[in-house]
């Protein structure tokens, strides 16, 4: 857990889900300079220890780096610091950007970043047993924070498509967590357009092409759930070539069987 001290001063966040931010009791504002927003991004989203100079300076110059990346990285830094005093009237910047003896590390809480706050949400929304009702509260809270890719504008450096990859994943993950949960719930009228939607977004995504194949037997579109079986299993074919999953062939089985199973819900 990040530590909180230097925090009690001003509620300060750092939003990475979608373009860079940073936001002061609630007034936002853009970070300008990609090489600032990459550090800033990499110490937000990482855990409460040291990132090291030696991977942030791989992060910003790659295999280019300036005939000093030591103090390059140096400057850029004392520019962030400049930052919090000026723009966030920060009188200790160092308690909130701090070196280290080997890297830098920012001392913020968890919940000041809404990269952490939407994968303890996420989590904890998919923890099995959850109910139904429960879950939807949590992953659309989880949902709700995202604006755009994850750090979209903080360079092409291997870390940040890392952290990037990752986040972008588990909402994609989350968004088929948060479906299951509504189906549960006996909503499936209402989640035809969205699933219509997400599998034309996502062709190869089997969750989401068998989440639609059972809302639409749900609805009474048994013709139109074999159509979207046969859309996925072409799709698959022709740019993987391979054949649907043992689920999603399972799952056309017991629509073309019209299986009891296949309607039940929760209460």
């Amino acid at each position: 857990m990040r530590t909180s001290r230097g925090w009690e001063h001003a509620p300060i966040t750092i939003n990475v889900l979608g373009l860079l931010e940073i936001a002061e009791n609630g007034v936002r504002f853009d970070i300008q300079g990609e090489k600032l927003r990459t550090i800033i991004a990499m110490l937000a989203t990482g855990s409460d220890l040291t990132v090291p100079r030696d991977q942030l300076i791989d992060e910003l110059w790659g295999d280019s780096p300036p005939t000093n990346p030591t103090n390059a990285l140096q400057a850029h830094i004392a520019r962030i610091r400049r930052l919090l005093r000026y723009r966030l009237r920060w009188s200790a910047p160092d308690s909130i950007l701090r070196t280290t003896g080997t890297g830098y590390m920012l001392a913020l809480p968890e919940q000041a970043v809404d990269a952490h706050c939407f994968l303890r949400l996420a989590d904890e929304g998919a923890r099995p047993g959850t109910p139904p009702a429960r879950t939807i509260d949590l992953l659309e809270r989880a949902l709700s924070l995202w604006r755009g890719p994850a750090l979209v504008d903080t360079g092409d450096g291997p870390c940040c498509r890392s952290i990037a990859f990752r986040l972008d994943s588990t909402r994609v993950l989350t968004q088929e967590n948060l479906i299951d949960a509504k189906l549960a719930l006996g909503r499936h009228q209402d989640l035809v357009p969205e699933l219509e939607q997400l599998t034309a977004q996502n062709p190869l995504r089997e969750r989401f092409a068998d989440q639609l194949m059972r809302a639409l037997y749900r609805c009474g579109r048994q013709a139109d759930a074999l159509a979207a079986y046969q859309r996925t299993r072409q799709r698959l074919n022709r740019e993987l070539g391979i054949d649907p999953s043992p689920i999603l062939q399972a799952r056309i089985r017991e629509i073309l069987n019209q299986d009891p199973s296949l309607i039940d819900v929760v209460g």
